[in-house]
């Protein structure tokens, strides 16, 4: 594995530049103090990866050779297009990622096999993904392609094209199983996604057609499911073969899917008196694989354990931003290197056997939002944006460095961006998270964070793990910050307040 020299910053803004292995036990020291001030730099001053002429090439990675009938899906994701293919062994990544290196585009497309797409292959993929250059942040966007058969597979490509044409309806159902059932809702505006519609299903626990009770729900753009799950389905709710055997047809709908282990489609990793077993679900019981035959033209789901605050923070960003859905996926890949608060990703991988690889709980919880993944086209960009960012920060130049300021008022609860949960104990709590771009020479002046005021209403607010990190995307600067409140449902920090700020900078 190569590891990449980086400078990280800490309190009291010592700068350590050292050997790589120095500098990643100094990040492991420092990272879960609650109170150090960790900035992780580029050392790299060149444009990253993907640079600025390549960010939008778009490459097709392929496990399947031209003779096997998933090549299809290939066939179909290239035709009409000047699109370079190149083919993996998956248990062999080095190669691939030694030609991406060298190709640096910003879109991926993964057509693989449901029986070859597992936790342990996809944190691989994340971590090679984030050392195409200096910084740790994922290089590109990407989406997995797959299907139970070949067919199925091709379908849910074309099903994705055709939506690409004719985009999903402006509405969104939120939906699962509850103890306290209740009808499905009629519409009404969205609390804050301009044009949008919302309804909501809280059906009966154990209900047994739940597609029945979905296909009543017509004119659904976006499905966002809640509950607990397994790889064959929602505890209590829809499950894969349910779904499957009704022939409910989404199409063109989109699924943000918030239960465990919903995007599985094949091997899996359970625990058994305190040893990790290797599990497998068959293709016609994955949940996530009768999605696919059910023609949604794009799912969120989580490979592993995941929380389903996850789900809404994507949905959110599709909808606040109108950017392509692969860029959803990578802001929680984004939020993921930001919360591990060190200079290089590293994942836990699962070993039959041994304990579970997790360090503590905030590396299970961090590990969770790694296991996210999207189904479908990174490219697909099926709505405008309809909101605007709650995150967004002013940015000046001063004499003392880059002061950046942030206001908020009173509507923080309408979205789901200001929830953390990576850095909250297992639970959730509220956190500042902020992305803004700089021309990348700007890079230079910029070797040091620090915050200098978190208030509510006037009053200082106590906050943990503040940190920054740079990113070299499409030839900019991208500067990411996130501050994280302390845990306490009795008062949580970004509620009941009229206006908040935070002010931070980084000194010259």
């Amino acid at each position: 594995m190569q590891i990449r020299p980086a400078v990280l910053s800490l309190i009291p803004f010592l700068v350590v530049i050292a050997a790589p292995e120095a500098v990643l036990r100094a990040a492991d020291e420092i990272a879960e103090k609650t109170d150090a001030v960790v900035f992780l730099d580029i050392v790299s001053r060149s444009e990253g990866a993907p640079g600025k002429k390549s960010v939008d090439d778009f490459v097709v990675l392929s496990e399947v050779s031209k003779k096997d009938p998933y090549h299809a899906v290939v066939d179909v994701l290239t035709k009409g297009e000047r699109t370079e293919v190149l083919y993996f062994d998956r248990r062999r990544l080095g190669p691939l990622f030694d030609k991406l290196e060298k190709r640096k585009p910003g879109v991926v497309a993964v057509v693989i096999r449901p029986g070859s797409l597992d936790v342990n292959f996809h944190f691989e993929f994340l971590e090679r993904a984030s050392r195409l250059d200096a910084d740790p942040f994922v290089d590109f966007t990407f989406g997995y392609l797959t299907g139970a058969t070949a067919e199925e597979a091709v379908a849910f490509v074309e099903g994705i094209r055709a939506a690409m044409k004719k985009k999903p309806a402006k509405s969104v159902l939120e939906f699962g199983p509850s103890r306290q059932p209740r009808a499905l809702t009629g519409a009404a505006p969205h609390a804050w996604a301009d044009g949008f519609k919302s309804r909501k299903l809280s059906h009966p626990e154990d209900e047994a057609d739940v597609p029945k009770l979905l296909r009543a729900a017509k004119g659904i753009g976006v499905l966002s499911a809640w509950g607990h799950g397994m790889p064959d389905g929602v505890d209590h709710g829809m499950t894969g073969r349910a779904l499957r055997e009704s022939g409910l047809d989404l199409h063109p709908a989109l699924y943000f899917s918030g239960p465990c282990y919903c995007g599985v489609t094949g091997r899996w990793f359970g625990l058994e008196r305190g040893a990790v077993t290797e599990k497998r679900v068959a293709p016609e019981d994955s949940f996530l694989l009768a999605l696919i035959k059910a023609r949604v033209t794009a799912a969120f789901a989580g490979l592993d354990p995941d929380r389903g605050e996850t789900n809404h923070h994507e949905l959110d960003h599709v909808l606040l931003t109108g950017d392509p859905l692969g860029m959803a996926s990578k802001s929680t890949y984004d939020d993921v290197v930001v919360a591990y608060r060190r200079p290089e990703l590293k994942l836990p991988r699962y070993e039959v056997g041994k304990r579970r690889p997790y360090r503590d709980i905030h590396d299970n919880m961090i590990s969770g939002s790694a296991c996210r993944a999207l189904f479908g086209d990174p490219r697909f960009r099926p709505f405008p944006k309809a909101g605007e960012d709650p995150f967004r920060v002013r940015h000046e130049w001063t004499s003392k460095g880059l002061v950046v300021t942030w206001i908020g008022g009173d509507n923080l609860g309408k979205t789901w961006m200001p929830v953390d949960i990576n850095r909250a104990n297992g639970s959730w709590t509220h956190r500042l998270r902020f992305r803004f771009e700089l021309p990348l020479d700007k890079v230079k002046k910029l070797t040091k964070f620090e915050v200098l005021a978190v208030t509510k209403d006037g009053k200082d607010l106590p906050y943990l793990y503040p940190t920054a990190a740079l990113e070299t995307w499409g030839g900019k600067l991208i500067v990411h910050a996130l501050i994280v409140f302390p845990v306490n449902p009795s008062d949580r920090a970004l509620w009941g307040g009229k206006e908040y700020v935070a002010r931070l900078r980084f000194p010259k």
